[in-house]
């Protein structure tokens, strides 16, 4: 299983099932949901505990898809649902729906394609769970999306299950007869109309809306394990933690809820190695106290965990090729 979510879908998720009697801390622990990227900004959460916490939604999937709304999503990925209601035509914006589903989630494969006057999209689950779907929930943020553009589209449905919901909250919901146990899921939108220039489109807003979600999406792709064990350790480091500088490693693997040997076999397949993640984020720090403060030797060491000053000096000319007194200075004269 690959991908990932955004943690803001996973912590909406987290607070509809807290509101329906569940403890959040105990799904969180039961999933193996990582805390701190559940925390952070632009957080990724796992294509395994996104679906573990779909099994945990199973036996409420009628009230969360009921009350699923555009509104909610619009809260939680405003920058996505912006361009979609910003495009050319209808066709345009289920096409950049599907192009920036990402940063959503990546877990899934969702594909779109055209002919005539008709879209199909097609959604496939990739979960370990075969009675857990996602496909639903993604087609009603397209006949959102659509129905903004063309408020009378035709539109058929057919999915391989539906998650245990009654046949009639889902056919409510989409206006329409659903078919059940298909090969596939599938959604079709016909229209005359799907390529017709949209009046009101924005080109110059267009045009920055999409390079923000260009920006974001790359950020999104290049995310991997050891940039979250980088930022972790920054957060640590920022936060000034008493003895970071002795339990580092400890610190880093409680928080991620992964053994020692875990952590390094993660690292290993990107080819990182922990000691020199923490080392560049221990020279990063001091750079930026170097040149962003006046604190004397003795304190950046102290901040950047080294056991004595002259140690943090052989530690910085290893890595510069200068001492962090040259290093100042040099900044200085320039």
């Amino acid at each position: 299983m690959n991908g990932n979510v955004s943690n803001l879908l996973t912590s909406g998720l987290l607070h509809q099932l807290n509101t329906l009697g569940l403890s959040r801390d105990r799904i969180i622990e039961k999933c193996h949901i990582n805390r701190f990227e559940l925390g952070r900004h632009n957080g990724r959460i796992s294509s395994q505990s996104h679906y573990a916490i779909l099994d945990a939604c199973l036996p409420y999937q009628k009230q969360l898809f009921a009350h699923a709304s555009l509104e909610q999503m619009y809260s939680l990925f405003p920058e996505l649902f912006s361009l979609c209601f910003n495009e050319s035509s209808a066709s345009a914006a289920v096409h950049s729906f599907v192009r920036y589903r990402a940063l959503i989630g990546s877990c899934d494969e969702c594909e779109v394609s055209e002919s005539g006057d008709t879209l199909r999209v097609t959604y496939t689950d990739t979960g370990p769970n075969p009675k857990v779907s996602s496909a639903l929930a993604n087609f009603a943020f397209i006949r959102d999306i659509i129905s903004q553009y063309l408020p009378d589209v035709s539109l058929k449905l057919g999915v391989r299950h539906g998650n245990q919901m009654p046949y009639s909250v889902v056919n409510e919901k989409f206006n329409t007869h659903c078919h059940f146990g298909q090969s596939e899921n599938y959604l079709l939108i016909q229209s005359p109309d799907l390529n017709e220039a949209n009046p009101l489109f924005n080109r110059k807003l267009y045009q920055l809306q999409k390079n923000n979600l260009d920006h974001t999406k790359q950020e999104i792709n290049n995310s991997t394990f050891a940039h979250s064990v980088e930022n972790l350790l920054s957060t640590l480091i920022e936060k000034d933690e008493q003895n970071c500088g002795d339990r580092t490693l400890e610190k880093v693997c409680d928080t991620l809820k992964i053994s020692r040997w875990t952590l390094n076999k993660k690292l290993g397949i990107e080819n990182k190695c922990f000691t020199d993640i923490y080392n560049q984020v221990r020279l990063n720090k001091a750079v930026k106290l170097l040149s962003e403060t006046n604190k004397s030797m003795s304190e950046i060491s102290e901040l950047t965990f080294f056991s004595s000053q002259s140690v943090f000096s052989r530690f910085f000319r290893t890595h510069t090729n200068m001492s962090p007194v040259q290093y100042r200075k040099s900044l200085q004269q320039g």
